[in-house]
């Protein structure tokens, strides 16, 4: 196809200059050499993928079977099981575990409503400050914001942030200042009453649980920002029970 493209407009151009024609011809002959290696190169990695995939179809169907299998059967008799391992484990072993799924269960649903509780204050103090800008349709716009605060690392800065200074870029000051102070009030607020209402939560001091939400952002991104500060206050929590010894 692509051969018989370039002549026809080769034909096309047969009253031009004889030199350009060459060229043309240099040109097109290039150009084909270039695509049948790369359709060449595609097709072989194409056809060795797809033969490479079909031959793992076999297994993956096996360990499906066998994973739906073994997890109907651990199901029926979980109880059992459960109790078996606990029976195996020792005194020293069986009891942190069981006061650590204890404490977790509990510090997870309490984390949840902290953070349902700072979603909705966000959301609040979204809502009064675009109908003060009256911007239209500002009770949804602070729904989307608020639902877009839980997003790691983005956060209301994702969406207030471009929207002022766009605001700006098109002389629209009032809108662009009035929304560049609305995010930085929801911001101090929100790194005021996070660490207080987290912290009390899980049992530790807003400084430590500051600290640990950043460290564990930073290391292992928002599963960390929550998983840290609750492992700390786990090992507290068994700490203060003397299941373990780390502090004084």
């Amino acid at each position: 196809y692509i051969r018989d493209t370039f002549t026809h407009f080769e034909k096309l151009f047969l009253s031009l200059d004889p030199n350009v024609i060459s060229a043309l011809e240099e040109s097109s002959s290039s150009l084909i050499s270039t695509l049948g290696n790369f359709v060449s190169k595609f097709s072989t990695m194409v056809v060795s993928y797809v033969s490479g995939f079909a031959t793992t179809i076999p297994a993956i169907f096996l360990k499906t079977v066998i994973t739906i299998i073994v997890t109907f059967f651990i199901t029926i008799d979980f109880e059992k099981i459960i109790n078996f391992i606990k029976r195996q484990l020792p005194e020293s072993v069986s009891k942190p575990i069981k006061e650590s799924k204890k404490f977790i269960t509990t510090t997870l649903f309490k984390c949840l409503l902290s953070y349902v509780l700072i979603l909705s204050i966000t959301f609040t103090e979204i809502a009064i400050g675009l109908t003060i800008l009256q911007i239209p349709n500002a009770i949804l716009i602070a729904v989307v914001i608020a639902i877009f605060d839980i997003l790691p690392v983005l956060g209301t800065g994702g969406i207030m942030i471009p929207w002022a200074i766009i605001a700006l870029l098109y002389g629209n000051y009032t809108i662009g200042i009035g929304v560049a102070i609305l995010y930085i009030i929801i911001t101090i607020i929100r790194n005021i009453i996070e660490p207080k209402l987290v912290g009390q939560q899980v049992g530790l001091h807003p400084v430590v649980t500051l600290i640990s939400m950043f460290v564990g952002l930073h290391f292992l991104g928002f599963i960390g920002m929550l998983g840290l500060p609750i492992t700390i206050a786990l090992l507290r929590y068994l700490n203060d029970k003397g299941i373990v010894k780390i502090f004084k």
